[in-house]
Order: C-alpha cells, then structure tokens, then sequence
C-alpha cells in the first residue's frame, strides 16, 4: 500500500532533487555566484583572442596594433589597476548604501539589495575585464636568444574596448544605485512582490483539483479519527518554502491523512510540531523524512511564498519613518 509509495528509490529521488533544488536556490541567492559566472568571461575571451594572435603573422600584427611590447604592456597594466579600483569602489559604495538601507528602512530590506542582479553583473564584469587583461599582459613577450617576440595586438586592442565598457559599467553602477535607494523605487519593488505572490501563488503551493478534492474530505473526518502522530522540526529557524503540490504528490494514498501546522513565514525550533499524521501507524520514518524534504527551514524569511513578509518590510518602513529619529513622515505616509 503506503510502502509502494514509499519505495527504495523514491525516497532517494525525493532527496536527491530537493538537495539540487536547495543548492541552486542558495547560490542564486548569493551575492558572490553571478559575479563569479561573469568574471569568469574574462579568461575565456583571452583564451579566445590569444589563439587568434598567435595564428597570426608578424606583418598583420603590426598593421592592428601601431605600438610595441612596452606600449602594450603599459596598456594593460594602466587597464587592468584602474579596473580593480573601479571594483573597489563599487564595492565600497555598496557597503555605504546597505548600511544606509539598514538604518535609515529596514534591516529585512538587505537581502534584495544583495540580490540586485544588475550590481552583481557589474561586479562581475569589473573582474572579467581586470582577469582579462592581466591573462593578456602575462603573454606579452620581448624577442631573445631563445624564443621569439609575442605582441598579441589584437587582444590589445579589445582589451582596450572593454576599457571602455568598464567605463560605462561604473556610470550604470552609481546611476542605478542612485535610484534603487529612493524609497519610492523600495517600496514600489515590496509592493509588487508581495502582490505577486497573493495573485500568483508559487507552482509548489497550487494543487489539482482531485486533490483539493481529497483534501476536503480529509477535513470533514480529521476529527474523527484517531490520535495523530506529531512530526517535530529537526532544526530552528524559519519555514521558507512548503511543496504542498510535491508533498501531496509523494504521500497521497488510501488512508493516509496528513496535517499542515505551519505556513511559510513561521519561525519554529525543535519543539514545534509541524505536521500531524493520521493513522500514527503510517507515520514512520521515510514519512517523517519525506514531510522534512518538502518543508524547508531557513535561518531568514523569503518573499517567496511568504506575502506576510513583504506587508512587514513595508511596515517596518513606514514605522521608522514615522520613529522620532528619522521623523520623515512623508515616506512613512
């Protein structure tokens, strides 16, 4: 019966893709990952334009790039320092305007600044042009005794283009941390997630209709039945995600009824009964392990599939404007 559903190799495949799935929301929620994919163009395109200079002739080199070794060398060293100073400015600048966001809004603002996909493109990219260049600069090699000369003119000369895309990069960086640092443009991005996901809930929390269905009948008989079995949290923090359609997926069976004791937003620790079961027979292990797969617990909240996060964040902004250190009862209107 139950124990078909819970086979060998559902169990693992449960866990297994909840493990890929908790990863990748992990790292997607990094500041560092995207930053470190884009960098990662920068050794790819020198690798790319090195292959093309050195299938190139010394008489097409010269005809590109007018300048010798030293002047080639003076280039990207020139590119290469004043782009890391460029990333340390951005990301000095970033500290300044989190800590402003921290005092002057909310603290549980933070998080979507530092998910900021622009700014973590752009620290990206500041790495991507400094890597390159520096690559670039480490092949440049005078003629001697022993090997020839090698003046890569063409990975010169995009080097020195992406000088200027690093440019521009800085000129978007302040320009877009100019703007999303107005409350207004805070607000206006709260508001929409939380609408969001009112209107649109997550695809883990929708169900069939066969069983919204089940569900109903379950309710009418819950009390009914016999004591439940009570399924504790292994571990504190907060409920971030529940994968209500997943969970109904894996245990739905004859018999088997399953109470929900938390939502997303609720903070538990290992005390907390998160979930009833109903007969307690079938409440054993791979069905405790199954309920902790799909319900997942996190040190902070996400908006996710938490709307009551966003109304706080909204709250708490308003409140602190109104608070008679800030006393700017504009915003908190």
């Amino acid at each position: 019966m139950h124990r078909e559903v819970w086979s060998v190799h559902g169990v693992f495949m449960a866990h297994f893709n909840k493990v890929l799935d908790d990863q990748r929301r992990r790292l997607l929620n990094t500041f560092w990952f995207v930053p470190a994919l884009v960098s990662l163009l920068g050794p790819l395109l020198a690798s790319l334009f090195l292959q093309i200079d050195a299938n190139q002739s010394v008489v097409q080199e010269q005809s590109v790039f007018h300048g010798g070794t030293v002047e080639a060398s003076t280039i990207l060293s020139t590119i290469a320092g004043s782009l890391i100073t460029a990333a340390g400015l951005a990301f000095s600048i970033t500290i300044v305007v989190l800590q402003l966001v921290s005092s002057q809004y909310t603290p549980r603002a933070l998080r979507g600044f530092l998910q900021d996909r622009i700014t973590q493109v752009i620290a990206g990219g500041f790495f991507a042009i400094f890597a390159y260049a520096l690559i670039v600069l480490a092949t440049i090699s005078e003629s001697s005794a022993h090997n020839h000369s090698f003046l890569p003119a063409i990975s010169v000369l995009v080097a020195l283009g992406l000088s200027f895309l690093g440019l521009a990069f800085l000129l978007i960086f302040v320009h877009h941390i100019g703007r999303v640092i107005q409350v207004s443009d805070i607000a206006a991005r709260l508001a929409a997630q939380t609408l969001q996901t009112i209107e649109h809930p997550s695809q883990e929390m929708k169900l069939k209709e066969q069983e919204v269905e089940a569900t109903s009948r379950m309710i009418q008989t819950w009390y009914t039945q016999e004591e439940p079995a009570s399924i504790r949290a292994r571990r504190p923090g907060y409920v971030q995600r529940i994968e209500l359609a997943s969970l109904m997926d894996y245990l739905l069976c004859p018999g088997f009824h399953l109470r929900l004791l938390v939502c997303p937003g609720d903070f538990v620790t290992e005390e907390t009964v998160i979930a009833e079961v109903r007969p307690m027979h079938m409440a054993d292990a791979d069905c405790v392990h199954a309920i902790h797969t799909h319900i997942a617990i996190e040190r902070e909240r996400d908006i996710a599939q938490d709307a009551r996060f966003g109304v706080r964040q909204l709250a708490n902004t308003a409140l602190r404007a109104l608070s008679p250190a800030i006393n700017d009862p504009t915003t908190g209107v």
